[in-house]
């Protein structure tokens, strides 16, 4: 029985605090991908899989690429080939363009540069040697945002429950009075 209470306690807390903390979170993949994960009888977490989530969390500064000689980025993700499959969860879900890929995205770059009117500056994929600071001095600690307020809210689901479960399982003293809390 006191297991019991414990993991409805525990999940009710949870999910909570996964109301809390989702609408501090910018980006919607993250937001997406957050989730409760209770870890024992007493303990749980928000847990976000993709690598990059800390980058967001943390506001981490400038992005250079490592191996590569360029950073390509696609101004609509939707047309980035290598997030077909989604944004990438594990370092090793990265892969790099291919050249096939990247000589298209220059293509549609110049295609996309003689239909503007004047020879305007639409592009469909940006090639950049390296990217300054991210966020400078800020950074979007969306679970500490998410979570200022809710140690009340913990509290108050807390009660809800013990009153709940008390007053299911009130004990008899007598034939006629019950135990219990309101």
């Amino acid at each position: 029985m006191t297991e019991e209470v414990y993991g409805d306690l525990i999940g009710k807390i949870g999910r909570a605090a996964l109301r809390h903390v989702g609408p501090k979170i910018d980006s919607v993949t993250l937001r997406r991908a957050v989730r409760y994960e209770r870890l024992s009888r007493s303990r749980g977490r928000l847990f976000i899989p993709h690598y990059w989530a800390i980058y967001q969390h943390d506001g981490r500064g400038s992005v250079r690429p490592q191996t590569a000689r360029s950073l390509v980025f696609f101004v609509d993700p939707k047309d980035d080939p290598r997030l077909r499959g989604g944004y990438p969860i594990r370092v090793k879900d990265i892969r790099k363009l291919t050249r096939d890929e990247f000589e298209e995205g220059q293509r549609m770059n110049q295609e996309m540069y003689a239909q503007s009117p004047g020879g305007g500056r639409m592009q469909y994929m940006v090639i950049i040697n390296a990217v300054g600071p991210t966020r400078p001095n800020k950074s979007y600690k969306f679970f500490e945002d998410g979570m200022r307020m809710f140690p009340q809210e913990a509290g108050a689901i807390a009660l809800r429950h013990i009153r709940q479960f008390m007053s299911r399982y009130a004990v008899r003293r007598s034939s006629s009075v019950i135990i219990g809390v309101r």
